[in-house]
């Protein structure tokens, strides 16, 4: 399994009743594990069960996020 990563990446924003003129996507951080990535987006473990088991995470139901890579400004890598 990989390390885990720091991603950077442009979230949407939700608004209402407010002048949109003024707002624009919001730089986030999520901190996680990569376990697929393609030429579209990344799909990030936020918590899992402490294995390296790709198929034993699977079947615990890990938490996390799907990325669109066309948001991300950032990948670093961290050491463990």
């Amino acid at each position: 399994m990989r390390n885990p990563v720091l991603i950077r990446y442009l979230d949407h924003v939700e608004f209402r009743n407010y002048n949109y003129k003024s707002l624009s996507p919001i730089l986030r951080e999520l901190v996680g594990w990569i376990v697929i990535e393609d030429e579209d987006h990344i799909v990030v473990l936020s918590e899992r069960a402490a294995s390296k088991d790709l198929e034993e995470i699977a079947k615990l139901k890990p938490s996390g996020f799907v990325i669109l890579k066309s948001t991300v400004k950032e990948v670093i890598e961290l050491e463990v």
